[in-house]
């Protein structure tokens, strides 16, 4: 493996620390755990910004413009290509709860894709 190849792995693995860890300190917090929800809202922080450096490292972020179109690009690419399969899957394995979540999901990333759209054709406007 390449170290490209290493960074986008790390990339990968901090980015889901990340939410992990947001995650349990929702869980802590739910319990009362307001001193554990923080430990684990500090270690999230650390762990965005290593996945933020990563990304960058790997040329992951450009100008604004090409920002935009990277982010239509894969918000597009999920709510088109990848959420119908899972949403398939779900449905034959009568997983309700996932098929749920996945058009939940699928429907922000359109919504996602759709605003950048708008501001991106905003922006190019304006030049």
């Amino acid at each position: 493996m390449s170290t490209i190849d290493d960074l986008k792995e790390a990339f990968a693995d901090e980015s889901q620390a990340s939410v992990r860890y947001l995650t349990f300190a929702r869980k802590a917090r739910e319990e009362g755990r307001e001193d554990v929800a923080e430990i684990f809202e500090n270690a999230a922080m650390d762990e965005l910004g290593h996945a933020q450096r990563d990304l960058e490292l790997i040329q992951g972020v450009s100008k604004t413009e090409d920002n935009l179109q990277s982010a239509i690009y894969g918000e597009a690419a999920e709510y088109i290509n990848k959420y119908p399969d899972f949403i398939e899957k779900a449905l034959e394995e009568n997983n309700i709860d996932a098929v749920n979540a996945f058009k939940e999901a699928a429907d922000n990333q359109q919504l996602h894709s759709e605003r950048f759209m708008e501001t991106l054709s905003s922006i190019n406007k304006q030049s």
